[in-house]
């Protein structure tokens, strides 16, 4: 299986040209909290709109309503704004980590051109523009920038691009063992 094609699989859906979104629940979001631990409210949140979340362990406040009654997307990015957090969706997990986790790493690119990664990414809907995602040293490394999840998706999608420039196998030139037992002699060839 290609690239594209499992990582269009992995998303869950048709290839995009923008970040994949999850699927938002139409009706607004109503939660009543007065004071609520926030991992609660953003646990709770998943489980109210059937989408999967996962939140590092640095999440931490107390959420103090009332809240108003918004779509989801619009709830997540008020309480991620408020409570100083980033959030990414990875195709199956909205990931919530604090915005002091935010990483720079820089990746080397294996072989693999930066505009060839940068077109799979965003063709799989997996680059997230409100992160960083450049190339240099003359494209040989990509500089990204963003919560650990993006950071690792995104290092993902470089191997699968680098072991897909591997090359075949050569055959195994014809090789032959002799095999002895007492005063018997045995050639055994391999192909």
């Amino acid at each position: 299986m290609g690239f594209l094609v499992s990582f269009a699989f992995y998303c869950g859906g048709p290839v995009g040209l923008t970040w994949a979104e999850p699927e938002w629940p139409a009706e607004r979001y109503d939660y009543v909290v007065v004071d609520q631990d926030l991992r609660a409210v953003l646990q709770q949140f998943g489980v109210n709109t059937g989408l999967r979340v996962a939140l590092s362990d640095k999440v931490q406040g107390r959420v103090h309503g009332p809240l108003p009654s918004v779509p989801p997307r619009e709830f997540l990015s008020n309480l991620a704004q408020e409570f100083g957090l980033d959030w990414t969706y990875d195709g199956s997990i909205i990931w919530v980590t604090a915005a002091s986790e935010v990483q720079t790493q820089m990746l080397p690119m294996q072989g693999v051109g930066f505009e060839k990664l940068r077109v799979s990414l965003s063709s799989a809907g997996l680059l997230e523009p409100r992160f960083q995602f450049r190339p240099a040293a003359n494209g040989d490394v990509a500089v990204v920038s963003g919560p650990p999840r993006y950071i690792a998706v995104i290092q993902q999608a470089l191997n699968a691009l680098a072991a897909e420039k591997v090359p075949p196998q050569q055959p195994l030139k014809h090789q032959s063992v002799v095999l002895m037992r007492g005063a018997t002699t045995t050639r055994v060839d391999f192909p």
